[in-house]
């Protein structure tokens, strides 16, 4: 799921992806986004 991601970002921003610091961490970055919406699409919220 975070390679669709990415191959769409990569094709929708392909000037951020010039920068190597930014592709870097884009991965790691987006991989964390996206386990982060999917625990809470699984829990809910923390309150």
């Amino acid at each position: 799921m975070g390679d669709v991601v990415l191959q769409h970002l990569l094709s929708e921003l392909p000037e951020v992806w010039k920068y190597e610091d930014i592709a870097a961490v884009a991965p790691v970055a987006l991989s964390e986004h996206i386990a982060t919406v999917l625990d809470f699409l699984e829990r809910g919220p923390l309150i």
